[in-house]
């Protein structure tokens, strides 16, 4: 099968500009996400963005929450802009599925940057609880992407030539 399509197929999904706005809305999904899986993990959203804040401030300081917050959704738009300089125009399938290994990527990563900056984050990074997060992070990014793609009219049609 040949896949004819009117655009590249090399063709970026995003912009890094939308990148950047998508990974925020993703990032505040995975945050939606932490709140759900409180009772099954034991650590609320609170808790959790008050130990990221932590990487800013001293433990338990005022403003951590708040210190946490932003730094969550600062690398929630940094990831989002890595995501659309990465990510070619797919199938929507490859898209979802390619979101889902980039969730993974992160939460790899994520632990393995913890090991130099964070000793007291890593048993919250290197949990189950975290990395469901981390997939559902993916999964909303590339869901954006392919929402995107959709609107732009950019369809992957798959025809057989004779």
């Amino acid at each position: 099968m040949i896949a004819d399509s009117d655009y590249q197929v090399s063709d970026l999904v995003l912009a890094p500009g939308k990148g950047a706005l998508f990974g925020l809305a993703a990032s505040g999904v995975m945050l939606a996400v932490v709140f759900m899986l409180q009772p099954l993990t034991g650590r609320g959203l609170e808790q959790v963005l008050g130990q990221v804040g932590g990487l800013l401030l001293p433990q338990g300081a005022p403003g951590a929450v708040a210190a946490g917050l932003v730094v969550h959704l600062v690398i929630g738009m940094v990831c989002g802009v890595l995501y659309a300089l990465a990510q070619q125009r797919a199938p929507e399938r490859y898209l979802l599925a390619v979101g889902v290994f980039y969730g993974l990527l992160i939460w790899v990563v994520g632990s393995l940057l913890l090991l130099v900056f964070s000793e007291a984050l890593r048993p919250v990074f290197r949990s189950l609880g975290w990395l469901v997060c981390c997939l559902a992070y993916g999964a909303s990014l590339a869901g954006l992407a392919a929402w995107q793609q959709r609107r732009q009219g950019g369809g992957l049609a798959v025809m057989p030539k004779d």
